[in-house]
C-alpha cells in the first residue's frame, strides 16, 4: 500500500472537514500519481469529496455502517464495511493496479502498518486552528527516496519504509 497525504509546515492534513489551501498543481500530480489505480479512503474523506468517485480509479470506501444512495455507481465505488473484508480481498490481489491510501486520518491510523510507501505533498503554508493533523513522527520509519517541486508552495517527497519500528507520539495541536 502506497499513502498519499498533503501536509502543511504545522503538518495539518484538514480544517473544518476541507483541505484548507488550494494547490492546483498537487491536485494534477496527485490526479496522474493515481489514476488508472486504486483510491482507499474513509466515510468523511468520501463525504469530502462530494461523495463522487475520483475519475478513472477504483474507489474503495471503508466504513462501518455507510450505504451509498442509488445515484452512485458502484462498479466504480466499491464499499467495504469492514478492514477484516477489505484486507482478504486485498491480499488475493483483487485490487486494481496499485493500492493508494488518500485518507483520512483514521485511515491513515489504521493502515499504517501496512503502508510501504508515502507520497507527501508538502505544502508551504502554516494552518491556525486545523483540525486534523498527521502524528510528528508518521514518517520514522520511512526514507525520502525523492523530490520533486511541484510548485513553488508545494514539494513531494516519495518515502519508503525502512523500518518497522514506530514510537507513538500523539497529534501536534
Amino acid at each position: 500500500m502506497i499513502g498519499v497525504v498533503a501536509i502543511s509546515e504545522n503538518y495539518c492534513i484538514a480544517k473544518d472537514g476541507k483541505i484548507p489551501w488550494t494547490c492546483p498543481e498537487d491536485l494534477k500530480s496527485f490526479k496522474e500519481l493515481t489514476s488508472g489505480n486504486t483510491v482507499v479512503m474513509g466515510k468523511k474523506t468520501w463525504e469530502s469529496i462530494g461523495e463522487k468517485p475520483l475519475p478513472n480509479r477504483k474507489n474503495v470506501v471503508l466504513s462501518r455502517g455507510y450505504t451509498p444512495g442509488p445515484e452512485i455507481d458502484t462498479s466504480k465505488t466499491v464499499n467495504f464495511w469492514t478492514l477484516d473484508i477489505f484486507f482478504p480481498l486485498y491480499n488475493w490481489g483483487n485490487i486494481e493496479g496499485k493500492c493508494f491510501v488518500i485518507g483520512g486520518l483514521k485511515i491513515y491510523e489504521l493502515l499504517s502498518d501496512h503502508i510501504k510507501e508515502f507520497y507527501v505533498s508538502k505544502i508551504k503554508t502554516y494552518v491556525k486552528d486545523g483540525s486534523l493533523y498527521m502524528p510528528f513522527d508518521f514518517l520514522d520509519a520511512f526514507e525520502c527516496i525523492s523530490q520533486e517541486k511541484v510548485s513553488s508552495r508545494c514539494d513531494r517527497c516519495h518515502y519508503i519504509r525502512t523500518s518497522e519500528d514506530k514510537d507513538e507520539n500523539s497529534s501536534p495541536k
